[in-house]
């Protein structure tokens, strides 16, 4: 385990300097998905998944209907989960709201019962 350096190291300015570098990137990269009139846009709203001898499938759904699938390696699967945990996480912590998941939902409208309650 790595203990994060200081800020005032040289160590810990370029490590301050690559991640400056890859939010760059990462910005350049959601502005160019959103200006680009190429790439298909979907919404979703439910999803299942299934895990392959090599690789992850996610079927997306919208209103109960299949719209796309992705298949993805585990490493990106896991990457994708971590990173969305995060951006999930960050919301709550700065609204102070948590998030409800489908499963919370779906248990709250099947019992008639406070979710929240069990």
């Amino acid at each position: 385990m790595s203990a994060e350096l200081p800020a005032s190291t040289p160590e810990g300015e370029e490590e301050e300097r690559e991640r400056a570098l890859l939010q760059a990137m990462f910005a350049a990269d959601i502005q160019g998905a959103l200006e680009s009139d190429n790439l298909p846009q979907l919404y979703v709203n439910s999803f299942t998944v299934n895990l392959g001898t090599g690789d992850v499938l996610i079927v997306m759904k919208r209103n109960g209907k299949t719209v796309a699938s992705m298949q993805v390696s585990y490493t990106v699967a896991k990457s994708l989960a971590e990173v969305l945990g995060g951006l999930i996480k960050t919301l709550e912590d700065r609204t102070g709201r948590e998030i409800m998941t489908s499963q919370f939902i779906e248990k709250a409208m099947q019992g008639g019962e406070n979710a929240a309650a069990n």
